[in-house]
């Protein structure tokens, strides 16, 4: 189910991205998670809920909360993150919730990090599965600890927990440089949503998310990738997140049309 990402539209409030979302097509949105604060100091999460019901908009996911590991307590930031956006998960009947990690703790090793990381998983994904929340892991680009889905499979492995699967940012994979077989590791049942977005021609080791472009506009090999995920049966959100600073000069219906013709015309030719 192809999503609109409001990491998109930055500059542009939920409720905005709710009606532009819809009136260009989409059937899903991946809600951003610092657009919600501000949204709920004007509406409660049933007006949210309701908004969202009215154009025919399933929440797919919210994006995101974050262990930062640099910090004596690497849990606090993401658990309260996760209380909040959980109350709103369960009003509006989302059930995906995105995870990244960031910060380092020099003294580990990668594999101590990583086994450090499973443990941290444990009590987080406990709390996430008391709003029925499923965690998204999602591996960031050239990142020396969890660059690709081999780690995060290792994280999910050693903390053996039914509701953490993993985000494919296929922008963030490309950064990488993996090779497509790393992609084929994932279980299905593990994959909960894909990022899509297109690159330019440049050293992928220093492109940026403000560099990324509409799908089928650039370097990217997304029909390699797209190919993969057929072969696994993916069958989940597919997010536009396009957080290009030129794009979102754009007004919101301009910016979410964009999105979606662009998303529709590359699947669509690959059909």
């Amino acid at each position: 189910q192809v999503c609109f990402s409001g990491a998109s539209s930055q500059p542009y409030s939920l409720v905005q991205d709710i009606a532009a979302a819809a009136r260009a097509g989409f059937p899903a949105l991946e809600i951003w998670g610092p657009k919600l604060e501000p949204c709920l100091q004007r509406h409660s999460v049933q007006d949210l809920a309701a908004q969202l019901h009215a154009r025919h908009l399933r929440p797919a996911a919210i994006d995101f909360i974050a262990i930062d590991l640099s910090r004596e307590e690497p849990l606090a930031g993401a658990m309260a993150d996760l209380r909040r956006y959980g109350e709103v998960a369960t009003g509006i009947d989302c059930h995906l919730l995105l995870l990244i990690v960031v910060g380092r703790r020099p003294e580990l090793s990668k594999e101590q990090a990583l086994n450090y990381l499973a443990k941290l998983m444990l009590p987080l994904c406990d709390a996430a599965g008391r709003y029925g929340l499923r965690l998204a892991l999602e591996p960031l680009g050239r990142d020396p600890l969890i660059p690709g889905p081999r780690e995060a499979l290792e994280i999910i492995r050693i903390s053996r927990q039914d509701n953490l699967g993993i985000a494919l940012d296929l922008f963030h994979f490309f950064k990488s440089g993996l090779p497509l077989d790393e992609a084929r590791l994932i279980p299905p049942e593990r994959l909960y949503i894909v990022h899509i977005a297109d690159a330019p021609p440049r050293d992928p080791a220093v492109l940026k998310d403000t560099d990324r472009l509409w799908p089928g506009e650039g370097v990217i090999p997304l029909d390699d990738y797209f190919a993969v995920l057929r072969d696994l049966r993916f069958d989940g959100p597919i997010s536009v997140e396009v957080p290009n600073k030129t794009y979102a000069l754009m007004d919101p219906d301009t910016l979410a049309r964009e999105a979606f013709e662009s998303l529709e015309e590359f699947l669509t030719l690959r059909v």
